[in-house]
């Protein structure tokens, strides 16, 4: 199996708040005692009764203050521009289920959920720590970080009946999803063969990702085929829209036909992460190269019922803020020229030959799977690369794969809404008056 046992995803304070495991709202966490050095010291010491503490600054707390966010829509009124002259706690008040403070000079008051200040401390001791994905990321959405060190080993894909996932309740999503995100490949058995299933089940994620071959497409082999996809030919390891500022972030593919008369045709899965890992420890060089230097992806085609003329320039590897892996973009077929200074040039091909060595061979001990009818691969697009064998279709025999894509970042809050505990998912959701933990998760 694939995997990564350390994997998270990054969600802004969301995933901050999961650099060290999360405090369930159903443990009620109380806080205890809540005090500065004075009333108008910078910093307030809060104390749970689980033995955890942490330490807020007022402007930090003012500016996540309930009151600055609409009620309804939960978007900012203020800026952090705006936050008083001279603030300063005129009062601090610790309460089982929420931190009250009176501000000076201007006397207003807030209330904060001890849940989600419990689980913001977690996040906080993360960040001091150094704990990977406890960032926010931007562009390139969620994915895990660590990585196992053999990229080689033979791996086999989770599996999940269509019937268990539909009728499991958020329960199955939970499983689902964590395969999914844990691994970056899963394997439906038994869905249906019909055409609606491929967006049916992406809808349990999110809103399916529309782009240049509709909401959903067909690979079927034909003549005068819009995509090498829609024939025969063998399909090296590649991620799919590559020339998309966002491209998907999941895809799906469901096997409505796949004759015994189909000689071939088997879909391959490798980890990239693990290959560009591989590629930091063994060529740190050719790594940083690969993630400097923009590649140029271009979709040009005009022979078709729309025409297309797409670019994006984007190094092979995305990294975070503290250069975590977070992102792999390769797609050779899609390439265009190499738009870089001239002493990168040489640089960059010598990497890349590097990536793409280890890619074919990973490649070799990857999954290797005929897809048979009601089958669903759905796996991570920006972690996954997929391709198949050749094929031929010998006589009335056919091979008949349907498949849709979902956003990364409908994947990213899919994830988050689907775990348990469910965790507060926005500084601004205080405890109302009268309302405990229970009411509040409720509420989000």
């Amino acid at each position: 199996m694939l995997r990564h046992p350390s994997s998270r995803l990054r969600i802004g304070l969301r995933g901050a708040a999961r650099a060290q495991r999360p405090v369930s709202n159903a443990s009620h966490p109380r806080l205890v005692d809540a005090r500065s050095e004075t009333d108008s010291g910078a910093v307030v010491t809060l104390r749970w009764d689980d033995g955890a503490q942490a330490s807020f600054h007022r402007l930090w707390l003012r500016d996540n203050c309930a009151a600055t966010r609409h009620e309804s829509s939960r978007q900012k009124l203020t800026s952090a521009a705006c936050l008083p002259d001279g603030l300063h706690f005129q009062q601090l008040r610790a309460e089982p289920d929420r931190l009250r403070v009176t501000w000076g000079p201007d006397g207003h008051e807030s209330d904060f959920s001890a849940v989600w200040l419990r689980q913001l401390a977690a996040g906080q001791a993360g960040l001091e720590a150094g704990a990977p994905g406890t960032e926010a990321t931007v562009g390139v959405g969620a994915v895990p970080t660590a990585v196992p060190a053999a990229a080689a080993a033979p791996p086999s894909l989770p599996r999940i009946s269509y019937d268990e996932l539909i009728s499991g309740g958020e329960a199955a999503v939970w499983r689902w999803l964590s395969a999914l995100h844990e691994t970056g490949a899963t394997l439906l058995t038994g869905v249906p063969c019909e055409p609606e299933k491929v967006t049916e089940v992406a809808r349990l994620v999110g809103p399916v990702q529309p782009q240049i071959y509709g909401e959903a497409w067909d690979v079927i082999a034909q003549e005068g085929a819009i995509n090498i996809a829609y024939t025969g030919e063998p399909l090296a390891p590649h991620m799919d829209l590559c020339y998309y500022e966002s491209p998907p972030g999941l895809q799906l593919l469901h096997c409505l036909a796949f004759d015994g008369g189909v000689e071939g045709g088997e879909t391959t899965l490798i980890d990239a992460f693990a290959v560009a890992e591989q590629l930091r420890r063994e060529e740190p060089e050719a790594f940083a190269t690969l993630a400097r230097v923009p590649a140029t992806f271009v979709k040009d085609h005009a022979n078709r019922e729309h025409p297309v003329l797409m670019s994006y320039r984007r190094p092979h590897l995305a990294l975070s803020a503290r250069e975590e892996l977070v992102g792999v973009f390769w797609s050779p077929p899609f390439e265009g020229p190499l738009l870089a200074p001239a002493a990168d040039v040489p640089q960059y091909y010598e990497a890349y030959r590097h990536l793409h060595r280890r890619i074919e061979a990973a490649a070799a001990t990857g999954v290797q799977h005929r897809l048979q009818p009601g089958e669903m691969a759905v796996f991570n697009n920006r972690r996954m690369l997929h391709g198949r064998h050749g094929f031929r279709q010998r006589g009335v025999a056919r091979r008949h794969l349907r498949g849709c894509y979902v956003n990364i970042d409908e994947f990213a809050n899919r994830c988050t809404r689907a775990t348990p505990p469910f965790n507060l998912p926005l500084p601004f959701l205080a405890v109302r008056a009268n309302q405990g933990p229970a009411a509040l998760s409720r509420q989000a």
